[in-house]
């Protein structure tokens, strides 16, 4: 039942970051799989809960900052007149 969850959590997570493309969701999307996985092979709720916010913050401070300079670049520059 707790892998069913984290598998719907991440696909819950996934279209909302694919519907506002604002770079929020995708973070906590990471820490779904996470928790997933530890399910899968057998640990308990609470290693779980703590392994999702543990990766999912991990994921946030290490990766936004990069992830949003990757996506400002591709962004295109209009001038104001």
């Amino acid at each position: 039942m707790q892998t069913i969850f984290w598998l719907i959590l991440f696909v819950v997570l996934v279209v909302i970051e694919i519907a506002t493309l604002g770079l929020t969701t995708i973070w906590f999307a990471g820490g779904s799989i996470v928790a997933f996985i530890l399910a899968i092979v057998g640990f308990s709720l609470p290693v779980q809960i703590v392994a999702f916010l543990v990766s999912s913050i991990l994921l946030l401070v290490l990766t936004r900052p990069i992830a949003i300079n990757i996506y400002q670049e591709r962004s295109l520059r209009t001038q104001r007149a």
